[in-house]
């Protein structure tokens, strides 16, 4: 069975790895919002022919998909916080009932 500090430290590593999750979210999101946009922007304003709305087209689909994978990422980011927070819950109730359970026998 765990000990306390062990639960914590596993529940700190977990915590850690969802604020990497939520950065790489936002910086995913900042590059398809950003990056991607002005891009396209700067070339639908400086690329006239016919391939031009294509290549646009395509890489406002790009945007969206990107954007679309950061909210994903932010979902498994909140999903490992509440299942870290969950299990580090049970774990403490765990060592809290064998504790006051030793006390009795």
């Amino acid at each position: 069975m765990a000990t306390r500090l062990e639960i914590e430290f596993n529940y700190q590593k977990a915590m850690a790895q969802v604020r990497e999750l939520r950065s790489l979210s936002t910086s995913l999101k900042k590059v398809g919002d950003n990056q991607i946009a002005d891009c396209m922007r700067d070339v639908s304003k400086n690329w006239k022919c016919d391939n031009s709305t294509d290549y646009v087209a395509k890489g406002n689909k790009l945007k969206q998909k990107v954007v679309k994978s950061a909210g994903k990422i932010s979902d498994v980011a909140d999903a490992l916080s509440t299942m870290a927070e969950n299990i580090k819950n049970a774990e403490l109730k765990s060592l809290d009932i064998v504790k006051t359970d030793s006390y009795k026998g």
